[in-house]
């Protein structure tokens, strides 16, 4: 399992722009969560997670929904959608 708190760390010292030497740093505030995130309790836990996923997701997708509409074009959609007699495909 300490494989995975070594690639978070990269991952997030990447992403962030955190010089790599403060991996240990970023190691232990990753620990610190998770061992905060056990103690919230199993059911809390998984009650908050679930919210924070559902949030991201639906924010996600409807951010993702507009930029394809807006690149796209609603027209483009809907003509690939149809036949060209104007019947839709299913």
């Amino acid at each position: 399992m300490g494989v995975f708190l070594k690639i978070e760390g990269e991952f997030l010292t990447i992403v962030s722009g955190i010089d790599s030497r403060h991996i240990i740093a970023v190691m232990n505030v990753i620990l610190a969560l998770e061992l905060l995130y056990t103690v919230l309790g199993g059911m809390v836990s998984v009650v908050i997670t679930d919210f924070f996923q559902y949030v991201l997701l639906s924010i996600a997708t409807i951010l993702v929904s507009i930029y394809a509409v807006y690149h796209a074009g609603w027209g483009n959609i809907i003509d690939k959608g149809n036949d060209r007699d104007g019947s839709i495909r299913i």
